[in-house]
């Protein structure tokens, strides 16, 4: 996580190493299985946005401070966020897909919690 001043904004980011994720995937839609322990995955919790490129590593921009302390909190912007489809498939098993296709570029699968990053294209 990492803290930055841009003008008179504060902005916190999580950023990801590498100028592109290590998982590259060829499907626009992919699935992906979560295994939680207790109580199952809220589906409300889950969703997949995209990563901004800065050089040589990736970015999501958590929350943002004014010089006035306004702050937007620690969440994501939701003009950016994809929202998934999140069905139960056993015990404690769950699948996350994201409602409309994903164009080419990079994005992080986050609960807020964990975040698990990947790419779609080559």
């Amino acid at each position: 996580s990492v803290q930055e001043s841009r003008g008179l904004v504060s902005k916190s980011f999580v950023t990801f190493r590498g100028a592109e994720s290590r998982v590259r995937l060829a499907d626009r839609k992919p699935v992906f299985f979560i295994q939680s322990i207790g109580q199952g995955l809220d589906a409300k919790g889950w969703s997949i946005l995209p990563l901004g490129k800065r050089g040589d590593h990736r970015e999501l921009q958590t929350s943002q401070e004014t010089m006035m302390g306004e702050r937007s909190g620690e969440s994501f912007n939701d003009k950016k966020l994809l929202r998934v489809v999140v069905k139960p498939v056993a015990e404690n098993v769950s699948s996350v897909t994201p409602e409309a296709d994903i164009v080419d570029g990079e994005y992080v699968l986050t609960n807020g919690l964990y975040q698990y990053d990947f790419g779609i294209g080559k």
